[in-house]
Formats: C-alpha cells, sequence, structure tokens
C-alpha cells in the first residue's frame, strides 16, 4: 500500500519504475482533494504482466495552485 497526503486539491501522478529508469506503470494520474490518500499496486505492469519481486521506484509528481513537488521513493515488492 503507497500513501501521501495532500495539503491541498492538487494533480498528482504516481508512477512505478524498474532499476533500470523504464516506467512499469502509472497508478495515477488526476485532480485529487486535500488529505490522505491510500493507493494499491497490485504487481502489475501496464500490460497486466506480473513484475518481478525486488526493488523498484515509486514516483510522486504533485503540481497545486502555485507549487509543484516531485519524490522518489524505494518500493519493495514481495509476495
Amino acid at each position: 500500500m503507497l500513501s501521501y497526503r495532500l495539503p491541498e486539491r492538487a494533480v498528482v501522478q504516481l508512477d512505478i519504475f524498474d532499476l533500470s529508469g523504464r516506467r512499469v506503470r502509472s497508478l495515477v494520474k488526476e485532480d485529487q482533494s486535500a488529505g490522505e490518500h491510500l493507493i494499491r499496486w497490485d504487481g502489475r505492469d501496464s500490460q497486466s504482466r506480473d513484475v518481478g519481486n525486488g526493488q523498484h521506484y515509486g514516483r510522486l509528481s504533485v503540481r497545486g495552485d502555485g507549487f509543484s513537488e516531485g519524490m522518489t521513493r524505494k518500493i519493495v515488492l514481495l509476495r
């Protein structure tokens, strides 16, 4: 489960990347309200194929009224 909190309404994009930097899947790309958000990634790529166990990266980009932020975090997928 991936979680984040928005201080105000913003356009959010959340993508998963493999270790070589290729985008595996986009989980969120929409305008969202302020508050806590929980996103479940099922371990599949954009073609609905299982990705391998191990390390991936989640990239969260947030654009709001007068601000823009981004962060990348390590994700370990274990099944």
